[in-house]
């Protein structure tokens, strides 16, 4: 559906897109923020059945990657910040020179 059908006048008098739509990159359409599936009637726990667990393995290790990840790059930043405010408490961070050769 394209956003401009489905713009609603606020109280400031801007146009804005109505609050059950999503508006995509680009201005030109929208999509409904909720939506529901409907199940084809076939008993749920047929639907493993066209899993794959490999998949689903690889997909795990990949986010447990990621969150490995996430972690030590926050605590790299965390160093950095710790090793900027100790030059900065030791006073060795006001002369350019001197911080230029620390970084």
């Amino acid at each position: 559906m394209t956003q401009a059908q489905y713009l609603v006048e606020e109280e400031d008098g801007q146009a804005r897109l109505a609050p059950h739509l999503l508006g995509l990159p680009g201005g030109e359409w929208a999509l409904w923020r909720c939506v529901a599936l409907r199940g084809a009637g076939f008993p749920a726990d047929g639907v493993l059945r066209l899993s794959a667990e490999r998949c689903a393995v690889a997909a795990d290790l990949l986010l447990d990657a990621e969150r490995v990840a996430d972690n030590a790059r926050e605590e790299a930043h965390a160093a950095a910040v710790r090793a900027l405010d100790r030059l900065k408490a030791e006073g060795k961070w006001d002369e350019e020179k001197e911080r230029r050769k620390r970084l």
